[in-house]
């Protein structure tokens, strides 16, 4: 891991054959370096939120929330062009 100290990204590709040993692992640690955006909601907003996401995806969970706000982001950035 000591290798990775100060790399800010990561590919699989980059990768020694031991974390590809474990597939879910390898990707894990990929996905660690990746960057994070947090906000802070209100109550009301995050409720707004939860229905949303719901009526898109179906159901709420880490995975649709993510969908969400990657799709609500990519549609942000677009219109700033």
């Amino acid at each position: 891991m000591a290798e990775w100290r100060g790399k800010p990204r990561r590919s699989l590709g980059e990768l020694s054959p031991y974390w590809h040993r474990s597939p879910y692992l390898a990707k894990f640690f990929v996905q660690a370096a990746m960057p994070k955006v947090m906000a802070t909601l209100s109550y009301e907003m995050f409720e707004r939120l939860t229905e949303a996401v719901e009526r898109r995806f179906g159901t709420f969970s880490a995975i649709t929330l993510n969908k969400a706000v990657i799709e609500a982001l990519e549609k942000w950035i677009a219109e700033q062009r």
